[in-house]
């Protein structure tokens, strides 16, 4: 008996096309795994950079909010009028000097030395701004006092401590960015007269070009308000309004590969700013005063 041997020499096409399509199921399922784990990544590192970048925004206005400054006394001496004229420097003694200048109210009567001149712009103001951009006079301890190296060699120089007054600007750049200028006040050129920053310095200037946008507001106690001048009076008609009760800042945000921009919003409390309450003048005790004489 003869048993002949049939030897299968390749898959039929059936067998073939059926095995592609297994095969183009499981690769299009493991494709969509991976894509969907990656646009996971992709949005947890975009969501951390956005939130690194707004924490790092926030906490260096908080700084500058904090220092700003508030508005002065009425009788201290400040906000001296430019057109004052100087004069002659008094030869009463200090004791009375000091007490003559407590008894100043109006700042007008205050002179300048020979050769000076007041700055334009009021620093007790402490904040001026629009919603575009916002001028802080901030007020933090000199360098060379933190740095016992830079005041040695500072005091080896014969030179006088820097300046602890600083006038600081946020604005938005031309072609968008955040951009923070920090000039010495009054010392400065173009500082004593102008709010404005000197764009020219734009490049130097830009901290965060992430910053698509910028909306600023300004709270008064009762409402928000677009602009804030500082220079102001108070019903009294002689205190300056200062600084506002907070800063309502808005940023719109995209980091670098993001597909979409994110839009935050901080609320800066502004310690210097003036209450709503504004106390009495105190009035004079008739026991304590003193008619004639001395006892």
């Amino acid at each position: 008996m003869i048993v002949r041997h049939t030897t299968r020499r390749g898959y039929t096409l059936l067998e073939v096309l059926l095995a592609s399509a297994i095969s183009i199921m499981l690769l299009g399922a493991l494709y969509v795994a991976f894509d969907l784990t990656l646009r996971q990544t992709d949005a947890g590192r975009e969501a951390v950079a956005k939130g690194d970048l707004s924490r790092a925004i926030v906490n260096r206005m908080t700084i500058d909010f904090t220092g700003c400054i508030g508005p002065m006394q009425v009788k201290s001496g400040g906000g001296v009028p430019a057109t004052t004229t100087a004069a002659a420097t008094p030869t009463t003694p200090s004791a009375t000097v000091a007490a003559d200048a407590i008894a100043v109210a109006d700042t007008s009567a205050l002179t300048l030395p020979e050769g000076t001149a007041a700055a334009d712009v009021p620093f007790q103001g402490g904040l001026v701004g629009n919603d575009k951009q916002i001028t802080l006079f901030v007020s933090r301890v000199p360098t060379a006092l933190v740095n016992p190296e830079l005041a040695m060699a500072v005091a080896a120089s014969a030179k006088t401590l820097p300046p602890d007054l600083r006038r600081v600007t946020y604005y938005l750049g031309s072609s968008g960015g955040l951009c923070r200028q920090e000039k010495p006040y009054v010392t400065a050129d173009g500082v004593r007269n102008s709010t404005d920053p000197d764009r020219s310095q734009e490049a130097d200037d830009l901290i965060s070009d992430e910053v698509l946008d910028m909306t600023v507001e300004y709270f008064d106690g009762s409402a928000w308000q677009t602009e804030w001048t500082g220079s102001d009076l108070t019903d009294d008609e002689q205190s300056v309004k200062g600084p506002p009760r907070a800063i309502r800042m808005t940023l719109v945000i995209q980091v670098l590969g993001a597909t979409q921009s994110k839009t935050i919003q901080h609320v800066f409390p502004v310690r210097a700013a003036v209450g709503l309450y504004t106390p009495p003048a105190p009035e004079e005790d008739p026991a304590t005063t003193t008619t004639g004489g001395t006892e």
